[in-house]
């Protein structure tokens, strides 16, 4: 039973998880960006014993309810930045999954202060604040789908084709592919890389099709890959 009743603050609370436990999972980078919004809604300051289930109750409210802008990895700036032109610059809402991850990393620390670190706070219903996520749809091609993509695709958009069921990205990351600098050939084991949520660095090892691919159309050797296609993809 939690026998200490000691003022943890939010943000040190989540240091000594992140110092103890957080830092040595594979998921360490997507999961700081829910731990700061949770931290930018309570506070830096906010004593982790004053919230409990009303106060996490409320924190849902705000996250089905505030709108935030898509972001991308800038390969100039070398760095995450806000859309700003288009309509993925448009305002959106947080997904229930999204809400769901926020409070995992939010549940994860709080048990363990209370399980591991012995500190006397509210006890939480996590599971009645869990939001319902859509079923899960079976996006699996068929045997012959690629080829039907291919032979129905304008020229433009047979890049992005290729690049996508190749190497299983998402549209933004195939969009801004620089070929220059993410595809390397010269590497013991050819690999494109690319950064992915919570500024993830990825590396994807290339196949023998998607090389031959890539060096038949000079691919390496382009800026943006996929630039004229942008549009199409996106529509």
């Amino acid at each position: 039973n939690p026998i200490v009743l000691f003022p943890l603050t939010l943000s040190q609370g989540f240091a000594k998880y992140e110092l103890e436990h957080l830092q040595f999972k594979a998921s360490y980078r997507s999961i700081i960006p829910k731990i700061n919004h949770v931290i930018s809604y309570f506070g830096e300051e906010k004593l982790l014993h004053d919230i409990g289930q009303n106060d996490m109750e409320q924190y849902i409210a705000h996250c089905l309810t505030e709108t935030f802008r898509k972001t991308v990895y800038n390969h100039n700036k070398k760095k995450m930045v806000t859309i700003t032109k288009g309509d993925a610059s448009k305002p959106r809402k947080a997904s229930p999954a999204t809400i769901n991850r926020r409070l995992a990393a939010f549940q994860a620390m709080h048990e363990k202060a209370r399980k591991s670190w012995k500190i006397r706070i509210q006890e939480i219903d996590f599971e009645g604040l869990k939001r319902k996520e859509r079923t899960i749809i079976n996006n699996t091609l068929s045997y012959d789908a690629p080829q039907v993509l291919w032979d129905a695709a304008p020229s433009h958009v047979r890049h992005f084709i290729v690049i996508s069921l190749s190497t299983g990205w998402r549209m933004n990351n195939v969009l801004t592919l620089n070929g220059k600098e993410q595809i390397k050939l010269n590497a013991p084991i050819p690999f494109m890389w690319t950064i992915g949520k919570g500024e993830k660095y990825i590396e994807t090892p290339l196949t023998d099709f998607l090389m031959q691919y890539v060096i038949a159309n000079d691919l390496d050797k382009m800026e943006c890959v996929c630039a004229q296609e942008s549009a199409s993809c996106t529509a």
